[in-house]
Order: structure tokens, then sequence, then C-alpha cells
């Protein structure tokens, strides 16, 4: 695209924003959901369209683009905890090194297992969680009760890091006969954030876009280019991360049916539970982290507070191709005969998800019921590896 089309191109799309914020007047509800829902798509493009809504002669207009950049300016505060960036010059013990990551993220660690004591070293500026923890031999594990656990990192392929994500990339000549064939390309995707990623393979590139062959049990991990003389190849690679964006939301004086747009989610309470709809599916466990009991809080009216209240359990849910032959019949992927066409045991997808919290109060008696909605959000991106020899 020339520099001139790529302007136009950026005017059209500013032009569709502003035509998206005039129909949040709109009196069909219909068309109202759906400007609101593609001006959430459009994401921090939107900003700017927004704020000038703010000045709009129409009352709903306002309102509701200030709802919309209320959302979008707390999500771009957010982020940074989840993905955080660090900037330090330290030749330390590891203790000091985890107490000045943990200063600069607001993550806190396991400490038990560490060797604290060992002499590390970490330089370097606006570099990534997972960076800054490859420099100290350590490695992301999981979180738990908002702590995160570390273990040593084992030696590996140099990878290409992005915010939240690293991967790393190898190659090798297949030849199930002593023939060369083809070249396998393996690719290592390392998380650090309390969220998913999901990619795929969009191309190898080596003087020309190659064809590449999947497998729907071993890929994206590995993927399969029949030609087994690529010069200095690189992997292409797309994907989203999902992380989540703790949101208030507050009922005051609620009432039965009343709902809340919350990026791609309507958050509706039905007393004494919240039901979560999305508008798209998502994999069922990642949905139930959206919201549990503990994120439900009520407030009683003045002079109706009982001795006790029941409280309930927490939420309830509601409701890849071709390939190459080798020796002993084992595809490229290591599959029998071919690579496999369908995916065993999809993962549970869903779009509602119901939380109770059991109370004694009728509704009547609740000033406010106060939630901390975990909102999903997705961004995409996209990853070259470099020339792999």
């Amino acid at each position: 695209m020339t520099i001139c089309g790529l302007v136009l191109f950026l005017l059209l799309q500013d032009a569709d924003l502003d035509r998206l914020v005039q129909q949040l007047g709109d009196a069909d509800p219909v068309r109202r959901e759906e400007a609101v829902r593609k001006i959430q798509e459009a994401g921090p493009r939107a900003r700017q369209a927004l704020g000038k809504a703010l000045q709009s002669p129409d009352p709903e207009v306002r309102t509701r683009a200030g709802v919309l950049l209320q959302e979008a300016e707390h999500e771009a505060k957010e982020r940074p905890k989840v993905f955080p960036r660090i900037t330090a010059d330290l030749e330390a013990p590891l203790g000091v090194v985890l107490k000045e990551l943990a200063r600069q993220s607001g993550w806190s660690w396991n400490l038990d297992p560490l060797p604290l004591d060992r002499k590390v070293v970490l330089k370097g500026k606006d570099l990534t969680m997972i960076e800054a923890l490859e420099q100290i031999g350590f490695e992301y594990w999981i979180v738990s009760g908002g702590v995160v656990y570390l273990r040593e990192r084992k030696p590996g392929a140099p990878g290409v890091p992005i915010d939240g994500v690293r991967f790393a990339f190898s190659r090798t000549t297949w030849s199930p006969k002593g023939e060369p064939l083809g070249t396998i390309f393996e690719t290592a995707m390392e998380s650090a954030f309390d969220g998913a990623v999901r990619w795929a393979i969009a191309g190898v590139k080596a003087g020309r876009d190659w064809p590449v062959e999947t497998c729907a049990i071993h890929s994206p991990q590995l993927v399969y280019v029949p030609a087994a003389t690529l010069t200095e190849p690189r992997v292409v690679v797309k994907g989203t991360r999902l992380w989540f964006c703790p949101t208030p939301i507050a009922f005051k004086d609620p009432k039965d049916g009343e709902r809340r747009r919350v990026g791609a989610c309507q958050i509706v309470l039905e007393y004494p539970s919240i039901r979560v709809r999305l508008d798209n599916d998502l994999e069922e466990k990642l949905l139930r982290r959206t919201l549990s009991q503990s994120d439900i809080q009520i407030k009683v009216k003045p002079g109706r507070e009982k001795e006790s209240m029941s409280v309930g359990m927490g939420g309830g849910g509601g409701g890849r191709f071709g390939g190459r032959y080798g020796g002993k019949n084992l595809a490229w992927c290591g599959c029998q005969d071919r690579p496999a066409t369908q995916r065993p045991n999809p993962p549970a997808m869903a779009k509602e998800l119901v939380v109770g919290f059991g109370t004694f109060y009728p509704l009547e008696d609740i000033a406010e019921i106060s939630i901390t909605f975990h909102k999903p959000v997705e961004e995409s991106f996209e990853v070259t590896s470099p020339p792999l020899k």
C-alpha cells in the first residue's frame, strides 16, 4: 500500500468511527448495541473519536461515549499491571533483584524454594517480564492466589519476546528413509501472564511464501514444508493473547433484570445470581475466570441488617490438514500414517456463566451490589522468527 493509500485508509477508518459514535444515539437499541460492539472492537484507535463525542449536542451520544471512553481508559491503566516493562542495571543477589522486579511490576513472588543469595545480573531498558526473568535464569511457571511461582530456566533456542509471550524457533530436515524430503519447523511458546494465548503458523518465508502443512494434534508447535533446502527461512506466527481486566460494576438500588455491557459481555442481575453473557463462545475454563462468588459484594440498606447472612458457593457454568508419509508408516509429525485432521477432545465452549450469591436479604433490602468483573480482553499480535540456519 502506498503512503497516499495508507492515509486514505486511515481517514476512512476515522470516518467509520465517527459514524459509529453518532450511532450511539440511534433510537433503535439493536443499532446502538452494534455501535458499542464495533467501537469496543476498534480498541485504542476509537479513543479520539469518543473524546470528540463528549461535545456532541445529543445527550445520548455524550453519555454512551463517556461510558465507553471511561472503560477504554480503565483498560489502558490496568494493562501495564498484566504486561509490565522493566528497566534495571543490577548485579546483586537474586532476592534483591526480585524485590526490584516486584516494585516495578506490582507482582508478588513465591520465594520459598528460590536461591535468593545467588548473584545474578539484570541490565536493560523497557524489557518484557519474560526477558527480565530470562536474564536472571528463571521463567514464569504458574500464578496461584495472585502469587507468581518461578522455576529455573532450562537451556533452549533463542526466543523472540513480546508482551507476555515468548516464541522460540528451530528447524529439522525430515528424512524418513534417508532421503531429505522436507523441513519440520518447531515453535515453542512460553507465556508469562495470567491469561491465554491462541496462535498459529501463518506462513514460512524463504525467498517466497512456502505452503505449510499442519496436524490437528501437533500443530501449531510442529508444521511441515515440502522443501529440504530452504535458505534462512523465517516463520511467521499470528495469534491473540487474552487477558482479564478487573472492571468494577455497581447496581445501585438494584432491580431484577438490570444489565450492564462491558466489552463483549453483558452482566445481568438475576437475584440472587449474576448471569454473564458473551457475544461469542469462550472456553468454559476461561469464562469461569470472569466472575466468581468472591467478586460479588452487597451493601444492605440502613436499619435492615441481620445478624447473619448465608453466602452461596461459587458459580456454575451456563449454558489442521494434508500430510507426508514416512518410514514405519509415521507422518512427519509423528502421527500414524498421516497427520491428524481432527483435534481430539476439543475444549468445552460456552457463552453464559451463572454465579450465585445466596443471601437472607430480599432484593428490596439491598442498597447496592458491587461486582469486580474480569473482562476478557483479546489483543492481536504477529511475530516473525529470525533467519533459521
